[in-house]
């Protein structure tokens, strides 16, 4: 992790922040929620134990960032994020690996989460 933070162009981890979600008008199962949030501490956690400060971490609703992102697209959220993806970055396949058959989520997201920061903060590509 500290290798990626040193090697990272603007210093700054852009989270998307987690939160229980409801399934069929319930909150998610205890166990499930509770993997999801320790899961995600552990990750905040060793993100500012290696940055020098903690406005290096930023932590964004999903519904923040696919207001603007996904803005226009019709669908749900993952389908839309993979067109977007598409219109934006046309020669890149977002495949986990070669083997893969279908987009991974997880890398288009992340791309999405990024750009959005860098527009929000008018930051140039380095």
């Amino acid at each position: 992790l500290l290798k990626i933070f040193r090697e990272c162009a603007m210093g700054i981890f852009i989270l998307e922040k987690q939160q229980a979600m409801k399934k069929f008008g319930r909150i998610q199962g205890t166990a499930s929620t509770g993997t999801t949030m320790y899961n995600f501490g552990l990750i905040v956690g060793m993100i500012l134990g290696v940055t020098p400060c903690s406005e290096s971490l930023v932590l964004v609703a999903a519904r923040t960032w696919q207001a603007e992102m996904l803005r226009g697209i019709p669908g749900d959220t993952k389908t839309a994020a993979a067109i977007a993806a598409k219109r934006l970055w046309p020669d890149e396949s977002f495949l986990a690996t070669p083997r893969c058959k279908k987009p991974h989520e997880g890398m288009i997201d992340s791309a999405l989460l990024g750009l959005w920061y860098r527009r929000k903060m008018n930051v140039q590509p380095s």
